[in-house]
């Protein structure tokens, strides 16, 4: 009894393989999707049409990453130059500040000291 229900349910799952792969073929050659071709050939030409597009979009993703580094490039060199211009304006002040500095000791130097009551 079990080696027929066995035998039995393998034809069913055969019989119902068959059957879809023909209903699958034929409504891929109504709705023009094969063109008569067979699943190979559909793999084939959707494995290149899948190649294609994955190298445009890798393509797309490098031109873009391209870009993006071209642009950072560009604004730490004008961070850089910034930087550039701080540090000179802040020799510049440091300067101006030990300028006056000695003008201010010059000027308590000269003037005359305090009386003493």
């Amino acid at each position: 009894m079990c080696r027929l229900s066995t035998h039995l349910l393998d034809l069913i799952v055969s019989t119902q393989e068959v059957h879809y792969e023909r209903f699958r073929d034929q409504k891929l050659q109504e709705g023009g999707l094969s063109d008569g071709k067979t699943p190979e050939q559909l793999r084939r030409d959707l494995n290149a049409e899948f190649d294609r597009k994955t190298s445009a979009l890798k393509k797309q993703y490098e031109e873009k990453q391209a870009q993006a580094t071209e642009k950072i490039k560009a604004n730490e060199a004008a961070f850089r130059a910034e930087e550039v211009k701080m540090f000179a304006e802040k020799e510049k002040l440091i300067n101006e500040v030990n300028e006056l500095k000695k003008a201010v000791n010059a000027l308590l130097a000269a003037a005359p000291a305090p009386k003493k009551k």
